[in-house]
């Protein structure tokens, strides 16, 4: 699994009530004994209030494709879980560098890498 990818998970609900197989994006390669990698929601549904860790594919950019998402999509980089490799249902694509460098600069905000602040963000950073 290389970071990057575009899959098929089985994503809990925010409730932990039930789960959901949903696109997911890998965040990192598989570590450790049970090959675990850290995947972001991939979702449809585009909020009204869009946060600095969201990532929007538009459905109109043909780099959108190769990912094998069909429609305008939004990267949650804040809604992250942790899985096995096993737990994969399928890989349907991959991202491209350049909506993978958005993907990346959203994570650094998230964790505030490279001493990244709310007023870096606020300013275009």
């Amino acid at each position: 699994m290389n970071i990057g990818k575009v899959v098929l998970v089985p994503f809990p609900w925010d409730d932990f009530s039930s789960q959901k197989v949903r696109p997911a994006l890998c965040l990192t390669e598989p570590r450790g004994e049970f090959r675990q990698i850290v995947v972001a929601y991939i979702g449809s549904r585009i909020p009204e209030d869009i946060l600095d860790t969201d990532v929007i594919l538009s459905g109109n950019d043909l780099e959108i494709n190769r990912s094998g998402l069909h429609k305008t999509s939004v990267i949650r980089v804040h809604r992250l879980i942790t899985i096995q490799t096993s737990s994969i249902k399928s890989e349907i694509g991959s991202l491209s560098d350049r909506h993978l460098a958005k993907v990346k600069r959203a994570v650094k905000r998230l964790f505030k890498l490279n001493g990244i602040t709310r007023t870096d963000v606020d300013n275009g950073k």
